[in-house]
Protein backbone atom coordinates (compact mmCIF):
# COMPACT_ATOMS: atom_id res chain seq x y z
CA UNK A 1 0.00 0.00 0.00
CA UNK A 2 1.28 3.06 -0.88
CA UNK A 3 1.97 5.71 2.15
CA UNK A 4 2.02 9.21 0.49
CA UNK A 5 0.59 12.45 1.80
CA UNK A 6 -0.45 11.00 4.98
CA UNK A 7 0.54 11.21 8.59
CA UNK A 8 2.72 8.33 9.80
CA UNK A 9 -0.10 7.05 11.93
CA UNK A 10 0.85 3.51 11.96
CA UNK A 11 4.37 3.52 12.61
CA UNK A 12 5.09 3.31 16.92
CA UNK A 13 5.88 6.20 18.14
CA UNK A 14 9.15 5.72 20.55
CA UNK A 15 10.30 9.76 21.01
CA UNK A 16 11.43 10.21 25.20
CA UNK A 17 8.66 11.71 27.22
CA UNK A 18 8.00 15.13 26.25
CA UNK A 19 9.10 17.86 29.08
CA UNK A 20 6.60 20.31 30.43
CA UNK A 21 8.01 23.00 27.83
CA UNK A 22 7.75 21.05 24.98
CA UNK A 23 4.51 20.03 25.96
CA UNK A 24 3.45 23.85 26.11
CA UNK A 25 5.38 24.79 22.76
CA UNK A 26 3.54 21.77 20.84
CA UNK A 27 -0.29 22.44 22.16
CA UNK A 28 0.02 26.15 21.02
CA UNK A 29 2.07 25.06 17.56
CA UNK A 30 -0.22 24.41 14.70
CA UNK A 31 0.53 20.39 13.87
CA UNK A 32 2.68 19.88 10.72
CA UNK A 33 1.68 17.45 7.92
CA UNK A 34 3.85 14.89 7.18
CA UNK A 35 4.38 13.42 3.41
CA UNK A 36 6.09 10.01 3.70
CA UNK A 37 7.45 8.63 0.40
CA UNK A 38 7.95 5.11 1.55
CA UNK A 39 6.03 1.69 2.00
CA UNK A 40 7.95 1.03 4.29
CA UNK A 41 9.75 3.16 6.66
CA UNK A 42 12.64 1.73 9.35
CA UNK A 43 11.71 3.04 12.57
CA UNK A 44 15.42 2.56 14.30
CA UNK A 45 19.30 2.64 13.26
CA UNK A 46 18.86 4.73 10.36
CA UNK A 47 19.99 8.71 9.32
CA UNK A 48 17.86 10.88 8.56
CA UNK A 49 19.31 14.58 6.91
CA UNK A 50 17.27 17.28 6.82
CA UNK A 51 16.60 21.11 5.78
CA UNK A 52 17.51 23.58 9.35
CA UNK A 53 14.17 25.37 7.73
CA UNK A 54 16.39 28.64 9.47
CA UNK A 55 15.10 28.57 13.59
CA UNK A 56 12.46 26.50 13.17
CA UNK A 57 13.33 22.81 11.42
CA UNK A 58 15.19 21.50 15.11
CA UNK A 59 12.27 21.98 17.30
CA UNK A 60 9.40 21.37 15.00
CA UNK A 61 11.04 17.62 13.37
CA UNK A 62 11.46 17.04 17.34
CA UNK A 63 7.93 17.74 17.88
CA UNK A 64 6.38 16.11 15.01
CA UNK A 65 7.87 13.13 13.70
CA UNK A 66 6.63 10.27 15.39
CA UNK A 67 10.19 8.33 16.05
CA UNK A 68 12.89 8.84 18.36
CA UNK A 69 16.16 10.23 16.96
CA UNK A 70 19.63 11.62 18.42
CA UNK A 71 20.29 14.66 16.48
CA UNK A 72 23.85 16.64 15.51
CA UNK A 73 24.26 20.46 16.96
CA UNK A 74 27.04 22.53 16.31
CA UNK A 75 29.38 22.14 19.43
CA UNK A 76 29.38 26.12 20.54
CA UNK A 77 25.69 25.19 21.22
CA UNK A 78 27.21 21.85 23.96
CA UNK A 79 29.41 24.32 25.61
CA UNK A 80 29.20 26.40 29.09
CA UNK A 81 26.52 29.36 28.86
CA UNK A 82 29.44 32.27 27.43
CA UNK A 83 30.17 30.40 24.43
CA UNK A 84 26.49 29.51 23.35
CA UNK A 85 25.56 33.24 23.98
CA UNK A 86 28.27 34.33 21.67
CA UNK A 87 27.49 31.67 18.61
CA UNK A 88 23.69 32.60 19.07
CA UNK A 89 24.09 36.66 19.20
CA UNK A 90 27.19 37.02 16.74
CA UNK A 91 26.65 33.50 14.19
CA UNK A 92 23.31 32.23 14.24
CA UNK A 93 20.75 34.83 14.95
CA UNK A 94 23.10 37.78 13.44
CA UNK A 95 25.11 36.34 10.29
CA UNK A 96 23.07 33.33 9.43
CA UNK A 97 19.29 34.66 9.95
CA UNK A 98 19.90 38.44 9.13
CA UNK A 99 18.82 40.13 12.58
CA UNK A 100 19.64 43.23 13.90
CA UNK A 101 22.11 43.84 16.24
CA UNK A 102 19.18 44.31 19.02
CA UNK A 103 17.29 41.68 18.49
CA UNK A 104 20.35 39.45 17.84
CA UNK A 105 21.48 40.30 20.93
CA UNK A 106 18.05 39.79 23.17
CA UNK A 107 16.91 36.96 21.55
CA UNK A 108 20.37 35.35 21.89
CA UNK A 109 20.71 36.48 25.39
CA UNK A 110 17.60 34.57 26.02
CA UNK A 111 17.90 31.43 24.71
CA UNK A 112 21.32 31.03 25.52
CA UNK A 113 19.66 30.33 29.18
CA UNK A 114 17.45 27.57 28.12
CA UNK A 115 19.66 26.01 25.44
CA UNK A 116 22.24 23.93 27.40
CA UNK A 117 18.98 22.20 29.30
CA UNK A 118 17.58 21.44 25.48
CA UNK A 119 20.71 20.33 24.17
CA UNK A 120 21.50 18.01 27.11
CA UNK A 121 18.01 16.99 27.12
CA UNK A 122 17.91 15.91 23.50
CA UNK A 123 21.27 14.31 23.94
CA UNK A 124 22.79 16.48 20.95
CA UNK A 125 26.10 15.17 19.94
CA UNK A 126 28.58 17.95 19.22
CA UNK A 127 29.41 18.70 15.94
CA UNK A 128 32.80 20.07 14.27
CA UNK A 129 35.07 21.48 11.68
CA UNK A 130 38.61 19.94 12.47
CA UNK A 131 39.90 16.40 13.90
CA UNK A 132 37.26 16.68 16.69
CA UNK A 133 35.27 15.30 14.07
CA UNK A 134 36.21 11.97 14.99
CA UNK A 135 34.62 12.08 18.21
CA UNK A 136 31.70 13.01 16.56
CA UNK A 137 31.02 10.21 14.36
CA UNK A 138 32.25 7.73 16.98
CA UNK A 139 29.71 9.11 19.36
CA UNK A 140 26.83 8.43 16.83
CA UNK A 141 28.37 4.92 15.88
CA UNK A 142 27.90 4.04 19.05
CA UNK A 143 24.30 5.34 19.30
CA UNK A 144 23.34 3.59 15.92
CA UNK A 145 24.81 0.44 17.75
CA UNK A 146 22.32 0.93 20.06
CA UNK A 147 19.31 0.80 17.65
CA UNK A 148 18.90 5.13 17.67
CA UNK A 149 18.40 7.06 14.76
CA UNK A 150 20.87 9.75 14.34
CA UNK A 151 19.24 13.73 13.08
CA UNK A 152 21.83 15.55 10.79
CA UNK A 153 21.32 18.94 9.21
CA UNK A 154 23.52 19.01 6.28
CA UNK A 155 23.23 22.33 4.44
CA UNK A 156 25.95 25.02 4.25
CA UNK A 157 24.95 27.91 6.10
CA UNK A 158 27.35 30.34 6.40
CA UNK A 159 25.14 32.83 4.56
CA UNK A 160 22.27 32.14 5.91
CA UNK A 161 18.79 29.87 5.59
CA UNK A 162 17.41 29.50 2.03
CA UNK A 163 14.18 27.62 0.62
CA UNK A 164 16.24 26.05 -2.13
CA UNK A 165 19.47 24.26 -0.90
CA UNK A 166 22.53 25.47 -2.02
CA UNK A 167 25.58 22.97 -0.83
CA UNK A 168 25.28 19.82 1.55
CA UNK A 169 28.44 18.84 3.68
CA UNK A 170 29.17 15.03 3.26
CA UNK A 171 29.28 14.13 7.20
CA UNK A 172 26.45 11.95 6.77
CA UNK A 173 27.78 10.06 4.09
CA UNK A 174 31.43 9.40 5.86
CA UNK A 175 29.11 8.04 8.94
CA UNK A 176 27.49 5.97 7.10
CA UNK A 177 30.58 4.89 5.29
CA UNK A 178 32.55 4.25 8.87
CA UNK A 179 29.62 2.17 10.36
CA UNK A 180 29.60 0.12 7.10
CA UNK A 181 33.00 -0.48 7.53
CA UNK A 182 32.51 -1.44 11.27
CA UNK A 183 29.21 -3.35 11.01
CA UNK A 184 28.55 -4.15 7.25
CA UNK A 185 25.17 -2.72 7.30
CA UNK A 186 24.55 -0.27 4.68
CA UNK A 187 21.76 2.30 6.70
CA UNK A 188 19.14 4.21 5.16
CA UNK A 189 19.68 7.64 4.89
CA UNK A 190 16.08 9.07 4.55
CA UNK A 191 16.23 13.12 3.11
CA UNK A 192 13.59 15.07 4.57
CA UNK A 193 12.39 18.61 3.45
CA UNK A 194 10.63 20.94 6.23
CA UNK A 195 8.48 23.91 5.00
CA UNK A 196 7.44 26.45 7.94
CA UNK A 197 5.45 28.37 5.26
CA UNK A 198 2.99 25.46 4.72
CA UNK A 199 3.64 23.20 7.87
CA UNK A 200 4.52 20.29 6.10
CA UNK A 201 7.35 17.73 6.70
CA UNK A 202 8.29 15.54 3.31
CA UNK A 203 10.16 12.71 4.00
CA UNK A 204 11.64 11.16 0.78
CA UNK A 205 13.06 7.94 -0.11
CA UNK A 206 16.20 6.27 1.22
CA UNK A 207 19.85 6.67 -0.29
CA UNK A 208 22.03 3.87 0.49
CA UNK A 209 25.57 5.86 0.77
CA UNK A 210 27.79 2.23 0.40
CA UNK A 211 25.85 1.25 -2.90
CA UNK A 212 26.78 4.21 -4.03
CA UNK A 213 30.33 4.28 -3.20
CA UNK A 214 30.42 0.93 -4.88
CA UNK A 215 29.33 2.98 -7.88
CA UNK A 216 31.87 5.06 -7.42
CA UNK A 217 30.28 8.33 -6.22
CA UNK A 218 32.45 10.33 -3.94
CA UNK A 219 31.33 11.29 -0.66
CA UNK A 220 30.70 15.29 -1.92
CA UNK A 221 28.70 13.67 -4.76
CA UNK A 222 26.76 11.49 -2.64
CA UNK A 223 26.06 14.76 -0.37
CA UNK A 224 25.34 16.46 -4.05
CA UNK A 225 22.58 13.79 -5.03
CA UNK A 226 21.23 14.55 -1.26
CA UNK A 227 20.76 18.12 -1.89
CA UNK A 228 19.12 17.98 -5.27
CA UNK A 229 16.86 14.74 -4.05
CA UNK A 230 15.72 17.33 -1.57
CA UNK A 231 15.11 20.16 -3.65
CA UNK A 232 12.99 17.80 -5.58
CA UNK A 233 10.40 17.45 -2.46
CA UNK A 234 10.87 21.22 -2.34
CA UNK A 235 10.06 21.96 -5.55
CA UNK A 236 6.95 19.19 -5.48
CA UNK A 237 5.17 19.28 -2.56
CA UNK A 238 6.00 22.63 -1.32
CA UNK A 239 6.71 25.11 -3.66
CA UNK A 240 4.14 23.62 -6.69
CA UNK A 241 1.28 24.08 -4.73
Amino acid sequence: MKRQDVYLKNYKKQRPTYTFGAKVIKFFSKKYKIINLNDELVENNCIFISNHSAANGPLMLTLNLPFKFVPWGINDMCQKYSVRRRYLIDIFYRKKLKYSKFRSFAIGTLFAIISGYLYRNNDVIPTFTDVSLKSTMEKSIEKLKQGENILIFPEDSSDGYFEVLTKYYPGFAMLSKLYFKKTKIDLPVYPIYISKKKKVIIMGKPLFVNRMLEQKFTLKEIAEKAKNITNELYSTYVNSN
